[in-house]
């Protein structure tokens, strides 16, 4: 049995992660552009299975793209500076 694959995601070390999820992320991160949604950083500090894809706007707000790995599901929020 591979113990990486049976090890929840916040009990993975930087190079496990980068090697079983990373390239998930970035694939999604392009879907995203494709679809007209760039993105400026994935914040991954949200919680163990959920990530925010983040775009910068000029005017210093932002448009989060929350994104859960397990259920694939995404909401959109617009967080508008001051």
């Amino acid at each position: 049995m591979n113990t990486q694959e049976s090890k929840p995601i916040w009990e993975l070390t930087e190079s496990e992660f980068t090697e079983r999820l990373l390239p998930g992320v970035l694939a999604i991160k392009e879907e995203l552009f494709e679809k007209g949604l760039p993105v400026s950083y994935i914040d991954t500090t949200c919680c163990e299975s959920e990530f925010h894809f983040v775009n910068e706007y000029a005017d210093g707000s932002k448009r989060l793209i929350h994104f859960n790995i397990y259920t694939r599901k995404e909401s959109v929020v617009r967080v508008l500076n001051g």
